[in-house]
């Protein structure tokens, strides 16, 4: 295992605003497999393959989809990560085959493989955000900044939906 640090793009994706280092694997061909799904860099998520790109500005080159979403949940406080929601949360995402990566101070990510479906998915975040008051979600790698599916699932696994 290895760490990556990749830029971290602000909303209009013009210039670097951050860093985020994630665990990778990197892979004789030059290639890195995430290890985890990240909470700032947009479009991708763990088991995804992607190789450095210095001459794009997200300092990287997505080669294939792991089948796998990325969520971000925010939370109003730390200390919530402990709240009974997250708990229950915790336990529906690892009944769909998912699991909670980690995440900086207030805010959580999971990796959550799209064959689970987005409604199941969406059923147990909208809870989350109707049970912990100032908690919210969403997905790293399903819409771009300009809030349109990527769509990518939909070659991968196109009962999803």
């Amino acid at each position: 295992m290895q760490h990556l640090d990749l830029p971290v793009l602000d909303s209009g994706e013009t210039e670097v605003v951050s860093r985020e280092v994630l665990e990778v694997e990197r892979l004789g061909d030059g290639g890195f497999r995430l290890l985890q799904s990240p909470a700032f860099v947009w479009g991708i998520a763990a088991g995804d393959v992607i190789e450095l790109d210095p001459g794009a500005l997200s300092g990287l080159r997505l080669r294939s989809r792991a089948g796998n979403l990325a969520v971000v949940v925010a939370l109003p406080d730390a200390a919530d990560k402990g709240a009974a929601p997250i708990r229950r949360l915790i336990g529906d995402v690892a009944s769909m085959g998912g699991v909670l990566d980690g995440g900086p101070e207030r805010m959580l990510v999971f990796t959550i493989p799209v064959k689970a479906g987005f409604a199941r998915i969406e059923s147990a975040f909208n809870l989350l955000q109707r049970s912990l008051e100032g908690a919210g979600w969403w997905y790293g790698n399903v819409y771009d900044r300009n809030d349109r599916p990527l769509g990518w699932w939909e070659e991968s696994a196109p009962a999803a939906r």
